[in-house]
């Protein structure tokens, strides 16, 4: 009986520890994940933020639970029942393990957050590079663009990959200030075009 009762326990435990793992996120994974590109639910980003103490303060309890049912439950088996001091020590050891396991999810959910937010902002920085370059090319072959709309248009583009750029992981960083330094040298959309489109293909984006 004892046995089914640590079993019970410990599966109560995992669940707790698979569940935490959802639920308990940093504000700034709150704001990414519930902020669209039109701006998000104010009320349902402030919620979110305000719940997450109320799930941690409740995998605790569920945690210091676990850890006093499963030292009761260990100590009969184990022949030191009724040994107050030892129950303790083996519940506070594996509150400890409890706690610091789901610390452990928490961290590895917000550092996996992090990772995709990055992959994305790389991938819309190439995105905004590709239809630039398609933009180029319209340019190109409509004809009808002074010198006056490049040099409007360059600044502009200029401007914007000057901003995404402090968002770029460091590997890129340093090349895509270098596209920054070349445009700003373009005379004309052909120039333009032929930079552009060679920071593409040394990234693969296109062949």
């Amino acid at each position: 009986m004892n046995l089914l009762n640590l079993i019970g326990d410990f599966s109560a435990f995992i669940g707790t520890i698979l569940l935490s793992a959802g639920l308990l996120r940093s504000e700034e994974q709150i704001k990414d994940e519930e902020t669209t590109y039109y701006d998000g639910n104010p009320f349902k980003i402030k919620s979110s933020i305000k719940s997450q103490p109320y799930y941690r303060a409740g995998f605790r309890f569920l945690i210091i639970g676990f850890s006093i049912n499963s030292a009761t439950s260990i100590s009969k088996i184990m022949g030191f029942y009724n040994d107050l001091i030892k129950e303790i020590l083996l519940s506070v050891s594996i509150l400890i393990f409890g706690f610091l396991l789901i610390q452990w999810f928490e961290r590895l959910g917000e550092n996996k957050h992090r990772v995709y937010k990055q992959e994305l902002i790389n991938e819309n920085f190439f995105a905004r590079l590709k239809q630039i370059y398609l933009e180029v090319q319209d340019n190109i072959l409509g004809g009808d663009k002074t010198e006056t709309d490049f040099e409007i248009y360059k600044n502009n583009v200029i401007s914007d990959l000057d901003n995404r750029k402090n968002f770029l992981q460091d590997n890129y960083f340093s090349d895509v200030s270098l596209l920054i330094e070349n445009l700003k040298k373009s005379k004309s959309f052909e120039s333009f075009q032929v930079y552009v489109e060679a920071f593409l293909k040394s990234n693969k984006i296109i062949n």
